[in-house]
C-alpha cells in the first residue's frame, strides 16, 4: 500500500464526503472512490458505508483511521528528523570583505568555493574600513 492511499483514507475520514475529500487531495471523486476499494480489497475488511446521503467508517474503518493516522505522523516526524539531520550537515563560513572586493575578488572565489563544497552555509557581512 501506498502513503498516497494512507493519505486518501485520512482525508475521507476526516471529511465524510468524496466530494469534499476529493477536492482537498486534488484528485477526481471516481479516482479516489477507486483508492479506498483497493485499500479494502487489500486488506480484506470494509471500511467505509455509503450511502446517497452519507459516509460512515465502519469498526474496521475508525481502526484503520488511527493506524493510518499514525503511520502518516511518523513518516512526517521522519522527514522532519532527516531535514534536521542535513542542516546540522552544513558548516558556517562567515566572510568579511570590502567593498571594492565585494565587486572584483569575491564573486570569483565563492563561485569557485561554493562548485566544490555544498556543505557550508555563506554568511557575508560587508566591512567597512576605519577611517
Amino acid at each position: 500500500m501506498e502513503l498516497q492511499h494512507f493519505r486518501c483514507f485520512v482525508v475521507l475520514a476526516e471529511e465524510l464526503h468524496f466530494t469534499r475529500a476529493s477536492e482537498r487531495l486534488h484528485l477526481s471523486q471516481p479516482h479516489l472512490s477507486r483508492i479506498v476499494n483497493q485499500i479494502e480489497k487489500q486488506l480484506g475488511a470494509t471500511l467505509i458505508r455509503r450511502t446517497t446521503r452519507q459516509v460512515t467508517l465502519t469498526d474496521a474503518g475508525k481502526k484503520f483511521f488511527t493506524e493510518a493516522k499514525s503511520v502518516l505522523n511518523r513518516v512526517e516526524e521522519a522527514m522532519q528528523a532527516m531535514q534536521q539531520f542535513a542542516e546540522a550537515e552544513t558548516e558556517r563560513l562567515t566572510i568579511g570583505f570590502t567593498e571594492m572586493a565585494r565587486h572584483y575578488v569575491v564573486p570569483k572565489i565563492l563561485s569557485a568555493f561554493c562548485d566544490r563544497i555544498r556543505r557550508y552555509n555563506l554568511i557575508f557581512l560587508k566591512v567597512v574600513p576605519k577611517n
